[in-house]
């Protein structure tokens, strides 16, 4: 995953979301972490363009970030199978 294609990604999903009359003119926030590909020039122009409000996570936080406890317990279970030789 790179910049470009995460802003591929977010113009993609917030278009399929404004095409939507139903959900067109409600707001949308978008909450995101600090993952260096989320805050280059090209991600900020899509999400403004859109007419979304952009939230970042404070910094450091995986408590806040529910992505980041299902990659803890990933990493368990691979270890815990390396361990075990399956």
């Amino acid at each position: 995953m790179n910049a470009n294609l995460f802003a591929n990604f977010i113009y993609e999903l917030l278009r399929s979301i404004r095409e939507d009359p139903e959900r067109s003119r409600r707001p949308i926030v978008l909450f995101i972490d600090n993952a260096r590909i989320h805050s280059p020039q090209m991600v900020l122009d899509v999400v403004l363009g859109m007419r979304v409000v952009l939230l970042y996570n404070a910094q450091y936080s995986p408590q806040l970030n529910p992505i980041e406890k299902f990659f803890n317990v990933l990493k368990k279970e691979v270890a815990r199978r390396e361990l075990h030789g399956r």
